[in-house]
């Protein structure tokens, strides 16, 4: 009887700390790319992200490129837009207006910037978001914008190959912090941009 309340004992024990383990590293259960791409033809969306320049920080030459942030949602977390002036590329991180308003933030960003050859991969297929070509930057103020900025004279071609996802923190403080990537839209499709062999080309400003 004293081994078989023991036993019980301990299995809610390993029960709990299983739990806490989840709680406080709420990235455990992000699903790899091939599962939020499943979610997302799942889901089907309908919306899409607007080619908006509203929210663009900088001037810009040529045209701008947007890509739309999603995960296991049927909705878009936001976006990322690509761009450059005489001098430098941006690459720009919002959350949603609606989101923003709700107290969603970005928590961190995950950027891959050259030849997708480059790209480390795992087991299951995802990129490996942690590998030495992936720069990732933390934010601790909860932004809902946030600006990378990359000088032009350290690309080493005018044509770049771009993966990204971004960290968001969650108000709720029993939920899960999502890891949205950035997907590319193409025919109507979302579409990864590695998977799609896309590239951004340096835009040339007009006099």
């Amino acid at each position: 009887m004293k081994t078989r309340f023991l036993t019980f004992g301990l299995l809610i024990i390993f029960a709990f700390a299983s739990c806490e383990r989840k709680n406080n590293n709420p990235g455990t259960g992000e699903l790899d790319d091939s599962g939020v791409l499943s979610e997302v033809e799942l889901n089907n969306p309908q919306d899409s992200t607007k080619t908006d320049s509203s929210n663009v920080l900088n001037n810009y030459c040529g045209s701008m490129q947007m890509f739309e942030l999603w995960y296991s949602e049927d909705f878009s977390y936001g976006n990322v837009t690509v761009y450059n002036d005489t001098q430098y590329l941006y690459i720009q991180y919002d959350v949603n207006k609606e989101l923003a308003e709700k107290g969603w933030g970005i928590h961190s960003t995950y950027l891959f910037m050259g030849n997708y050859e480059d790209l480390s991969y795992l087991d299951n297929g995802s990129i490996d978001w942690y590998s030495s070509v992936i720069d990732i930057e933390d934010y601790n103020d909860n932004p809902s914008s946030v600006l990378r900025i990359i000088p032009l004279d350290q690309l080493n071609s005018e044509c770049i190959g771009i993966a990204t996802k971004a960290k968001l923190n969650n108000p709720d403080p029993d939920g899960m912090n999502p890891n949205p990537r950035a997907f590319i839209k193409i025919d109507g499709k979302l579409s990864y941009p590695w998977k799609t062999n896309y590239s951004y080309c340096i835009q040339t400003c007009s006099d």
